[in-house]
Formats: structure tokens, C-alpha cells, sequence
């Protein structure tokens, strides 16, 4: 049997019996995993709040060598982030960050630096506000390597400079207007001053706070949002229920 410390970020659970859970979470080192936990829910356990999600905790854990779980057996809860948990619209906005990273984050895969960006995001003054939620969400989508490069049309190769462009929401190509056809009702057009804003946010440099911090996002931001679905729709499409809840979620923050 053996034994590990991990610092980490409590997701969402699912519940296996009475009180014991399978737990995602987002781990300082080896990217989303799940943690079995006994008394989650138990009033009088100290593991009783850890199948809510947005929990930074200190935990140490056993990888069983029977089956290959790993299963928490103490923990420190070093930030429960009260100031999100004080009314509901804030608790559904961190729960639907929580959702969207233990959906789209692939299981073990190592991001550096990503637990650090969602403590600096949840610390943040205006992590509830709908623009902040789309910055990090094209955070997170551009880290896993997900967002493309607005440089040129995927069918031509024509650079996209000076005009607008489209993308497709089945397939998620990037086609110039000349490409385009005369059907636009399964494609978002995004415009020029889009392409050039998103070309600067993609290719920097920008972490987290930085990229909170870029004052053109205000002016884009519906269409930032509009762009980031499909993206997110295509990532999903297995999963359809999941993006119908992501999408009824965003609407109501």
C-alpha cells in the first residue's frame, strides 16, 4: 500500500453507497483524478463536506494496489472560498466552473500551473460575472490545446487579415467569407476586430490574471461566448445532456 500527499481541488462526486463517494477532483501534479472518500456527506466526519465542489484541501491518500484506487484518509481544508458560497448565484457559479473542468479536463493529464490559475480565478473579485467566466473558459480550452489559431481559412489557405470570417458549428473549421457559400445559418461570423483579438489573446504569453485584465475583452465578449460553445459543444458531443446543462447554466448566472 502506498501512500501520497496531494494538494487539491474538490469537483463533483458521485455517491457509491451511504456515504462513501467517487470524488474529481483537480490535483496540484497529475491533473484531474478521483478520490474515493468515506463520510463524505457525515455530519460528524471530517471528510463531511468534501462532495462539495471548490474545496482547496490538503489530503493524503493510498493507492490500493487490489484495484488502483486511491481513497483520502486525512485532509486540510486550506480555503472553502465562503465569499463564493454567500448566495445562490454565486454557488452556481462555482459549481458550474467545477463541472466544466471535470468534464473537460481529461483524466491524469498534467497541466501545469492550472490548479495555482483556479485558486488565483476563485479568489478573484469578479469571478461570477459572465465575462470572467468566458476568459477563463478560453483559459482553460487554450491550455488543453483545444482553440485554434485564427491565421488562415482551413479550405483555401487564405490568410485571414482585414475581413471577417466564419466557423463552422458542426465541424468547427475556420472558412474566409470567399469560402462560405451562401448558407450561414450553421456558422458564426466573427468579425475582423475579433480575429485580431483573439489572435493577441491566443498567442501571448497570458496567464490567468493577465488575461482577466485585457480591457478590449469587454467589447468581444458575446461574441467570445458565442465562439467558445461551439468549441465546447464539439468537445461534448458525446454528451449532449452535459452541454445542455453548461449552456442553462451560463444563461442563468
Amino acid at each position: 500500500m502506498s501512500y501520497y500527499k496531494i494538494k487539491f481541488l474538490t469537483l463533483n462526486s458521485n455517491q457509491i453507497k451511504d456515504s462513501l463517494y467517487a470524488v474529481s477532483i483537480l490535483s496540484q501534479y497529475n491533473g484531474k483524478l478521483v478520490l474515493k472518500i468515506n463520510g463524505a456527506g457525515k455530519p460528524k466526519s471530517r471528510f463531511s463536506n468534501l462532495n462539495s465542489p471548490g474545496l482547496l484541501c490538503f489530503g493524503l491518500t493510498y493507492l490500493s494496489r487490489e484495484n488502483g484506487n486511491l481513497t483520502l484518509t486525512d485532509v486540510e481544508i486550506i480555503n472553502e472560498y465562503s465569499h463564493l458560497k454567500t448566495n445562490s448565484s454565486n454557488l452556481q457559479a462555482i459549481s458550474y466552473i467545477s463541472i466544466f473542468l471535470s468534464s473537460i479536463l481529461p483524466e491524469k493529464m498534467r497541466i501545469k500551473g492550472m490548479l495555482d490559475s483556479v485558486d488565483f480565478f476563485f479568489k478573484h473579485s469578479d469571478c461570477i460575472r459572465i465575462l470572467d467566466i468566458n476568459l477563463f473558459r478560453f483559459y482553460v480550452l487554450r491550455a488543453l490545446g483545444y482553440l485554434p489559431e485564427l491565421k488562415e481559412c482551413m479550405q483555401c489557405g487564405r490568410l485571414l487579415k482585414n475581413a471577417n470570417a466564419f466557423v463552422e458549428k458542426k465541424n468547427c473549421e475556420i472558412i474566409c467569407s470567399a469560402c462560405s457559400g451562401l448558407s450561414i445559418n450553421s456558422r458564426l461570423e466573427i468579425s475582423s476586430g475579433f480575429i485580431e483579438y483573439y489572435s493577441d489573446i491566443h498567442n501571448s504569453s497570458y496567464d490567468i490574471e493577465n488575461l482577466l485584465q485585457n480591457k478590449k475583452s469587454e467589447k468581444f465578449q458575446i461574441m467570445l461566448e458565442s465562439f467558445l460553445e461551439i468549441y465546447i459543444m464539439s468537445i461534448l458531443e458525446s454528451d449532449n445532456k452535459k452541454y445542455i446543462f453548461f449552456k442553462k447554466c451560463i444563461t442563468e448566472l
